[in-house]
């Protein structure tokens, strides 16, 4: 029986190195087509002073898989760390560089009209928003039917934009560029954006140390002791 459980888990494992590797490739490529085009409107914005339009099309689109390549390569990395039973945590530089290549790929954003976006990031066609009370196609066309489809977006309606825009690579950016965010204002004040957002409502938030198995109220400082014994009320079915 303990034969058959090891070789399950083996197979597992070397499915998840697969899967990484294939991940890394993939990643490889995006980022040396993203640094080459890269170089390329620096010496555009060199040569003939501005980035064209052509370029700054390019460098949206790659930018943004090359983004997405990154997050999966973490989400392997994350996968292979649970099978060793230890917790996957991003080196503060690493997250840093994240952030500075987002908000790179975000001034790209800004060179764009509506219309290129609607182009190289189609609206995802979820219909049902209404129904979950969360965004769909008809929200961001709605959305975008207030803006000029011709008319550069600018880096500083870009944030807005994302906001509204129905597209699972740029929600997936959006996503992570707020968590970096509020990391970054963490690490200047000593509390993230999820911290601020409760004191101001007086909504009460707790910090967790799994290692300890302790639970401390933020508002209160009261630290509680996790029953790690408690029985769980949820069974498989088989």
């Amino acid at each position: 029986m303990s034969n058959n459980i090891k070789m399950i888990n083996g197979g597992q494992t070397q499915n998840l190195i697969k899967d990484a590797k294939r991940t890394l490739k993939y990643a490889d490529v995006w980022s040396k087509y993203y640094n080459r085009e890269l170089q390329k409107g620096l010496e555009e914005c060199i040569n003939k002073g501005d980035l064209s339009h052509e370029q700054a099309v390019k460098l949206a689109f790659i930018g943004t898989k090359h983004v997405i390549s990154l997050f999966d390569v973490d989400r392997q990395g994350e996968e292979l760390y649970k099978v060793d039973g230890k917790r996957y945590e991003q080196p503060e530089e690493v997250r840093q560089n994240l952030f500075d290549t987002i908000d790179r790929v975000y001034n790209f954003i800004g060179f764009l009209t509506i219309r290129d976006l609607l182009s190289i990031f189609p609206i995802r066609k979820d219909y049902d928003g209404e129904l979950y009370q969360c965004k769909d196609y008809f929200y961001t066309v709605e959305a975008l039917s207030k803006m000029d489809l011709d008319k550069p977006i600018g880096r500083d309606n870009v944030f807005s934009i994302m906001w509204d825009y129905c597209n699972e690579d740029l929600e997936r950016i959006l996503s992570e560029y707020m968590c970096l965010v509020s990391d970054l204002h963490k690490k200047k004040t000593g509390k993230g954006f999820a911290e601020v957002f409760s004191e101001m409502y007086d909504i009460p938030s707790y910090s967790i140390n799994k290692d300890a198995g302790l639970i401390q109220d933020n508002q209160t400082g009261e630290i509680i002791k996790m029953d790690n014994k408690k029985q769980s009320h949820i069974k498989i079915v088989k």
